[in-house]
């Protein structure tokens, strides 16, 4: 989109490179920032190491602004992300951001934005099952174990133990992304 704001514009040129560094010229240094339903914001600094871990996770990740909004000191975008994965798989996320702006700098962000991991989601829902099971028949003092690296496309376990017991294993190959 032609004519993104321009504090937006500068944020997202530099996902685009990889770059957080202009953080500093975007947000103020007391921004708060609330990520995908959060009731407790997240400081600059814990913002930007987030951002830092999905851009790795997602090399090469392009970001436009498709829709924006403005109203007195409110600032909404809708964005998407385009990336190819390491397999080749197009992944593409999309996402909603408020911002309230300050002094030309964001002082409050509120974002929420989809997964593009299903599979992670698929495995969250194998150790609820599990979990339910165990409960359905009594067991109370339960842990639970789930090992999964769906980034670098390795292979997602859950399992169930009652002390050193095991009770219930689930294990399935995750696509890479």
């Amino acid at each position: 989109m032609d004519n993104v704001v321009g504090y937006e514009a500068k944020w997202i040129d530099g996902l685009n490179r990889g770059d957080v560094s202009v953080a500093d010229e975007v947000f103020s240094p007391d921004c708060k920032i609330y990520i995908n339903g959060s009731q407790k914001p997240v400081n600059l600094a814990e913002f930007i190491k987030q951002v830092k871990k999905y851009l790795a996770n997602f090399p090469g990740r392009q970001f436009t602004i498709e829709d924006q909004i403005i109203a007195d000191d409110k600032f909404v975008f809708r964005w998407v992300a385009n990336s190819v994965s390491s397999s080749g798989k197009n992944v593409r996320s999309e996402g909603l951001i408020i911002d309230r702006v300050t002094n030309s700098k964001v002082a409050e962000r509120w974002e929420q934005w989809d997964q593009p991991d299903d599979e992670l989601r698929n495995l969250d829902r194998l150790a609820h099952a599990c979990i339910i099971y165990l409960l359905a028949v009594g067991v109370a003092a339960i842990r639970a174990v789930v090992d999964c690296q769906a980034i670098s496309g390795s292979n997602c376990r859950a399992s169930l133990y009652l002390g050193s017991e095991l009770l219930c294993r689930e294990s399935r190959q995750v696509p890479e992304y």
